[in-house]
């Protein structure tokens, strides 16, 4: 949980940014699919360098290889002398954040955007649950083998004294030859119970926020626009306009800053 809520404030911080830059340069709106692409992959590689650590601590936790956290830290430290114990499994983990988070906001714009046009109106916060659900149950199941593939790598040091696996692709090979190819999708139901209701969850929550704050930010150029026209009512002269004019954009932005500490707060439920 400690890890959780500043991996979702890079994740969320990350995907506005970067949806925005390439919103901007997409001027006629012809790349909408490929910039919800790039933006659910780059916010989630962002989100990585809090969240492969969190992921090692917490599957050898899960499988018994140590009792707490404040058992792990100072292990997994010692394996290497250094930060890089917190990283094993990078490659796989990375292979299966970015691609589920990538996935899952395609799937859910492509849905919306369906919606929309059978509607004729946005999905409600209700609806949203459901095309986020789906969305993600979707992507959790094309995932799963390298979730498993992840798994594996990141829990071997536990259970035998030389790693059994090496590597993504080593990995892969020796689970189809020595246990087949449906070895890849072991735990696919479990993994969609709990991504897929995840994913309902952060798509409607970050929708209803997102609503929220574009609310606020018209509000305050409202009130900035009002206070501009308003004719020398405070103080007397241009200077009593100016005074009203930036005592509304400081109530504008409070409003703004409130609304969008909604958004990392609720990071702590989004660990995709």
């Amino acid at each position: 949980v400690v890890l959780a809520f500043p991996a979702g404030a890079i994740q969320f911080v990350t995907f506005e940014y970067v949806n925005g830059v390439m919103q901007g340069w997409d001027k006629e709106n012809k790349f909408g699919a490929w910039i919800q692409l790039a933006s659910g992959a780059l916010c989630s590689l962002a989100a990585s360098v809090v969240r492969i650590p969190q992921e090692v601590m917490k599957q050898r936790i899960q499988a018994d290889v140590y009792k707490n956290v404040f058992e792990a830290v100072p292990k997994i430290w010692a394996e290497h002398n250094s930060i890089r114990g917190f990283y094993k499994g990078s490659l796989a983990t990375i292979s299966r954040d970015v691609p589920w988070n990538a996935l899952s906001f395609l799937f859910h714009r492509q849905a919306k955007l369906l919606f929309e046009r059978t509607k004729g109106r946005a999905p409600t916060v209700q609806e949203n649950l459901a095309l986020g659900g789906i969305s993600g149950a979707l992507a959790a199941v094309i995932m799963t083998p390298i979730d498993v593939v992840k798994t594996r790598l990141m829990t071997q040091t536990a259970s035998s004294g030389l790693p059994q696996y090496s590597g993504v692709i080593n990995t892969l090979k020796q689970i189809l030859r020595e246990e087949g190819g449906m070895a890849l999708f072991k735990g696919v139901i479990p993994r969609v119970v709990f991504l897929a209701p995840l994913a309902g969850i952060t798509f409607s929550v970050y929708e209803a926020v997102s609503k929220k704050l574009i609310e606020r930010k018209q509000e305050k150029a409202r009130m900035v626009a009002e206070a501009a026209a308003a004719p020398r009512r405070e103080g007397g002269g241009v200077a009593g306009g100016e005074m009203a004019q930036k005592r509304a954009v400081r109530t504008g932005v409070g409003r703004t800053a409130q609304a969008a500490f909604m958004v990392p707060s609720f990071g702590t439920a989004a660990m995709f």
